[in-house]
């Protein structure tokens, strides 16, 4: 199911957040005015390069594509509609990273199975050579 955020006229809602992700993605949304009339606002894309914030301001379109580079670590979408305002994802940007934090962690266990299991193999046990 595509996330989807409500927007009131004039409220600054951040949208999307990834952090400490170099997972390069293109982060897609489409905009509706609740009442049926044309999409009027802004949207800042703000990211973290390495040490400084860059910040990129647009005007809100009824179908909106950003770029999510490798090295953007921090990464935020604010959307600031002049009237009420949905706001649907056409990307599954933020599942991608849930899976690949469960893929990580599944490893990082993995790794430390070994490990424990190196730490406490019984050296007095006869090898196998």
């Amino acid at each position: 199911m595509p996330k989807e955020f409500l927007i009131k006229a004039g409220e600054k809602k951040r949208v999307l957040w990834v952090f400490s992700s170099s997972i390069p993605g293109t982060p897609r949304f489409k905009a509706g005015a609740v009442d049926g009339g044309e999409v009027t606002g802004k949207v800042e894309v703000a990211r973290r390069r390495w040490f400084e914030w860059q910040r990129e301001n647009v005007d809100l379109h009824p179908r909106n594509v950003f770029e999510k580079g490798f090295s953007d670590a921090d990464y935020r979408i604010y959307v600031t509609p002049d009237r009420d305002t949905r706001i649907i994802f056409e990307t599954r940007h933020m599942r991608a990273e849930l899976y690949f934090r469960i893929l990580a962690a599944v490893l990082i266990l993995g790794l430390i199975s070994g490990v424990t299991a190196w730490i406490f193999a019984d050296p007095a046990t006869p090898s196998q050579n």
